[in-house]
């Protein structure tokens, strides 16, 4: 797969274990979170964009079968150096080409980058997303979403840094067919809150249900 401009700074020049530097990142509050809603539906799972895999651990100590896509080639390398096993479960992919058949996992797990998306292709991605989702789909960013017109910030030959205007990137959610979401914002470590207010990076966690399973687990009685 030929890398597209964007994605050659993150396999040219990002930091190799950038997600590893804090040795709390794989235990953040959001990444927390994310699991205990997991577990709930449990089976078989995605994580788009795995990076070098760092939610591995926690999704296989909650007996999920793990799969996994990634579009840059030496973060996938350094997945397998970790977790071998995996050789067989990262596949090499975008967000929006996920190479599996509609309903393939029962959950679907999307962390941090939705933000890195080029402009305009967060809506297919989250199609693309809710096309190989069974049971849940969850999707998460750490850029504060506004009321305004969205921004897109990038340094020369960087990554895209987007803060998306909320009504519209929530209008996308819920419009995705048979599904039932709502948001959660926060989950801060009481150390990051001020930097993180200030740099404009509150997580924003979207958990989108089928509705059948909503109905008959969430609305029993």
């Amino acid at each position: 797969m030929e890398l597209l401009p964007w994605e050659r700074y993150w396999q040219e020049k990002a930091e190799l274990d950038f997600m590893r530097d804090d040795p709390d990142e794989a235990n953040h509050p959001i990444r927390v979170r994310m699991g205990k809603e997991a577990e709930r539906v449990g089976g078989k799972v995605l994580d788009v964009g795995c990076g070098t895999a760092i939610d591995y651990p926690r999704l296989r100590d909650l007996g999920f079968e793990y799969w996994a896509v990634e579009p840059i080639p030496k973060f996938i390398d350094r997945a397998l150096d970790l977790y071998p096993e995996l050789y067989l479960f990262i596949r090499q992919a975008r967000v929006w080409d996920i190479p599996f058949e509609d309903d393939t996992f029962d959950v679907v797990w999307c962390k941090g980058v939705v933000q890195h998306l080029p402009p305009g292709t967060y809506p297919e991605a989250l199609e693309e997303l809710w096309r190989v989702t069974k049971t849940l789909l969850m999707v998460s960013t750490n850029r504060v979403f506004l009321s305004s017109p969205g921004i897109t910030h990038r340094l020369k030959e960087g990554p895209f840094d987007n803060h998306y205007n909320f009504k519209e990137f929530y209008g996308h959610v819920k419009r995705l067919p048979n599904s039932v979401s709502r948001h959660i914002k926060g989950f801060l470590k009481p150390d990051e809150l001020e930097e993180a207010k200030k740099a404009g990076r509150i997580h924003t966690l979207f958990l989108i249900y089928n509705r059948k399973y909503w109905r008959e687990h969430h609305e029993a009685g």
